[in-house]
């Protein structure tokens, strides 16, 4: 299965992706803010980043276009509920030409595990 990082400034969000991503095989490690995940994506490998795009420190599009710019073929999927006034259509309209794929929040434990699917198998999810 993928090692993946879940960049999520929300707890509790954070927790219950882990566990569900867990379950499935995945391996995890978080960060809690954009400025956490730019440090852990510039000094570790990984196959997926999971990205929420309201964050504290560093938004998730900054910290997507500086990984795309350090790690091109790294995969991205971001995910966003929207706050301060932004909504989750309007942050991930922003994210989608520069993520792999786009996610909004509230989404099921099923829309989780095929998106991160379809972003670790690009070719397989277009057959």
């Amino acid at each position: 299965m993928a090692h993946i990082l879940l960049i999520e400034d929300m707890k509790g969000v954070s927790d219950a992706l882990n566990v569900v991503l867990s379950i499935a095989g995945h391996t995890i490690d978080v960060a809690f803010d954009g400025e956490e995940g730019i440090s852990k994506i510039l000094g570790h490998s990984y196959d997926l980043v999971i990205c929420d795009i309201v964050m504290p420190r560093k938004d998730g599009t900054s910290v997507i276009i500086e990984s795309k710019a350090a790690k091109p073929r790294l995969p991205i999927l971001a995910v966003s509920g929207g706050a301060g006034g932004v909504t989750a259509k309007q942050a991930l309209l922003v994210a989608a030409g520069k993520a792999d794929r786009t996610l909004e929040k509230p989404f099921s434990r099923e829309d989780l595990l095929n998106a991160v699917r379809e972003t670790l198998n690009p070719a397989q999810s277009a057959a």
